[in-house]
């Protein structure tokens, strides 16, 4: 609750972090953790997991081909350092892990086998974009990226 002359900038991020940076902020939707209980809730909270990652890597993509005025470097310096990790994720997500269960250490994903049953929708989705992040990482200076490409014939 915002409280003027008192409440903080710091307090409405964290309140914003809080609602985003979990594991099912589907249900932190107005509405959604009552309407959407049970095995129907949870799916609806995979998939909208999903199709925030995929939009995630649509921004990538735009921010990296059209970075913000004065940002340049810093969006270029931010996935020249990230690429490879951010591909490996993509290639456990196309391989069946379920959205928020990658962790990249030392280049490598660390999934549990617990942790696999991403929509096929969203297989073949990750699998599509892989290349375009791939082409993309590439032409800006990331090396070591095309072990990643999806040969798609």
């Amino acid at each position: 609750m915002w409280i003027p002359g008192k409440s903080t900038m710091l307090q409405v991020l964290v309140s914003i972090q809080a609602l985003i940076l979990n594991d099912k902020p589907f249900f932190n939707e107005p509405g959604y953790e009552s309407s959407y209980v049970g095995a129907e809730g949870d799916k609806r909270s995979k998939k909208y997991n999903e199709e925030v990652f995929i939009l995630s890597l649509k921004t990538m993509m735009y921010t990296l081909r059209r970075p913000p005025k004065h940002f340049e470097d810093l969006v270029i310096g931010h996935f020249h350092i990230h690429a490879h990790y951010i591909l490996v994720a993509c290639k456990a997500y196309a391989d069946g892990a379920i959205v928020g269960s990658v962790t990249v250490k030392d280049g490598v994903a660390d999934v549990d086998k617990a942790d696999k049953g991403a929509s096929g929708e969203f297989k073949a989705t990750v699998k599509k974009m892989i290349n375009a992040l791939v082409t993309n990482f590439t032409r800006f200076g990331s090396i070591d990226c095309e072990q990643f490409r999806i040969d798609d014939r």
